[in-house]
């Protein structure tokens, strides 16, 4: 056993309090907000008076934190404690930029093709189709209703003599 005691921030809050004096003569509506929000939380109510107490130390430490950073990079007061992992974005831009310019690269020129040959070449080959067989179709529509009454008449001979071979009718 150790007789090492924790001072659990205080000298950092010590050292913090005149920028948080300051903050407060800056934003006094926003401290009054937060003494009623703190009166209310405290009351009698819904909630136990455990949930309220870790509720109250969750928004101390967030307070504390804006205080911090406010100090820290704001103001200059206290030298940057970052470590490399953090100060690199926990190295997502790296991640991020070696996917994009490494294998995403040449996937997304995969792709690209794919597009180009495959996507493009159904649809244009279909664009094709439809207007050679357009072609041959448009010599059958002559404008003359007789053209098209021999038409509608083949085709009924031809269904008739499909039921007929097949024993239908």
């Amino acid at each position: 056993m150790t007789d090492h005691v924790h001072d659990h921030g205080r000298g950092v809050l010590a050292q913090l309090a005149p920028e948080g004096r300051e903050l407060k003569a800056l934003i006094p509506g926003v401290y009054d907000g937060f003494a009623q929000l703190h009166s209310a939380a405290f009351a009698e109510g819904a909630v136990d008076k455990k949930t309220k107490e870790l509720l109250a130390l969750a928004i101390a430490i967030a307070i504390s934190g804006i205080a911090a950073s406010i100090a820290v990079y704001a103001k200059g007061k206290f030298k940057v404690i970052e470590p490399a992992i953090l100060a690199d974005a926990w190295r997502y831009d790296s991640a991020v930029s070696s996917m994009i310019g490494g294998p995403g690269y040449k996937s997304f020129d995969g792709v690209a093709s794919f597009d180009a040959v495959v996507v493009d070449g159904v649809v244009n080959g279909a664009g094709i189709e439809v207007r050679r067989i357009s072609g041959v179709l448009s010599k059958l529509q002559t404008g003359l209703v007789r053209s098209y009454a021999a038409i509608v008449a083949f085709g009924a001979v031809a269904v008739l003599a499909w039921f007929l071979l097949r024993g239908v009718l």
